[in-house]
């Protein structure tokens, strides 16, 4: 929870190759302030970060490729679109993952770290 801000993101696994996601946003009195679908999955033999949001890309789907893994470590990257242009994502601690969006805003590199939790 960040400030009066509460977000929550919700994983599925559907079937061995695609992971999908709904994540929102909520004031404190339960207003939805964003909401964003996403998938992880395979197109052509590759795997993608495809995120939906609500009021953006006209509803479309944006695709982010893989560009780095490790046993701790996994980043997406879309040079051409707005922002973010990369997305990585952190492992540190048992049920507990870091998520960071970057890219630039006006010719300066911008930064948002987001630390997760799993709730049980």
């Amino acid at each position: 929870m960040s400030g009066s801000i509460l977000t929550k993101e919700e994983w599925t696994a559907q079937g061995d190759t695609l992971l999908s996601r709904i994540g929102l946003a909520l004031s404190n009195n339960k207003d939805t302030l964003f909401c964003e679908r996403l998938k992880i999955g395979f197109r052509n033999n590759t795997l993608y970060y495809i995120p939906i949001v609500q009021d953006q890309n006209n509803g479309r789907e944006v695709l982010f490729k893989l560009t780095a893994l490790s046993d701790t470590r996994f980043v997406f990257e879309n040079p051409m679109h707005d922002f973010p242009q990369k997305i990585s994502y952190y492992h540190h601690a048992k049920n507990e993952l870091y998520a960071e969006v970057e890219g630039l805003i006006d010719g300066k590199i911008r930064k948002r770290a987001f630390r997760l939790s799993r709730a049980n």
